[in-house]
């Protein structure tokens, strides 16, 4: 996944989550936090946790337009392919196409895509994530077919999520405010 608010918000694949509600958060430097899945949106494989510890100040990612996307355009693919641990991998490759499934709008890319690259960006060459891998085609017959839901798309989810949270977070306050008189 991708941290994409500073106060602990992270994009991810839905399938990576699958049921769970509570998670556990390991960051690149090895720092480990609690979080829960606070919103999923099943059709499009995306999800959006929350750390919840408080007061710290997370690095972000940079959300790109998908939209300005076209074959050809070279992107990275970042991820902890099989799992494998340390560092996280890198991958370049151009965009094979853009694809439309039903109302899902998904990036084709040439770039390496292994398990373990699920939920992870996939960034322009400008440093910003222009999608969130998701799955690869796989077979003798089959290569390079790995495939990014376009980021546009999860920025619904994402403003969905946190309208939701502030909502709740404005009645929570209200509600200790009548406590208090």
């Amino acid at each position: 996944g991708m941290i994409i608010d500073k106060s602990g918000y992270i994009l991810t694949s839905n399938h990576i989550v699958g049921d769970t509600q509570s998670v556990t958060i390991i960051l690149s430097g090895g720092r480990q936090y609690q979080g829960t899945v606070i919103g999923e949106d099943e059709i499009r494989d995306l999800a959006i946790i929350k750390i919840t510890a408080s007061g710290f100040d997370f690095p972000v990612v940079t959300l790109g337009n998908s939209d300005k996307l076209e074959s050809g355009g070279e992107v990275i693919a970042i991820g902890y392919s099989l799992g494998l641990e340390g560092s996280t991998t890198i991958s370049k490759g151009v965009i094979s196409a853009l694809r439309y499934s039903g109302s899902v709008r998904f990036i084709q890319t040439d770039a390496a895509i292994n398990p373990g690259n699920s939920g992870g960006p996939l960034i322009n060459l400008n440093g910003e994530v222009v999608g969130i891998v998701t799955f690869k085609f796989a077979g003798e017959a089959v290569g390079g077919m790995g495939f990014a839901i376009a980021i546009n798309d999860a920025k619904l989810l994402i403003a969905d999520v946190k309208q939701k949270q502030d909502a709740q977070r404005q009645e929570q306050a209200l509600l200790e405010l009548e406590k208090e008189t």
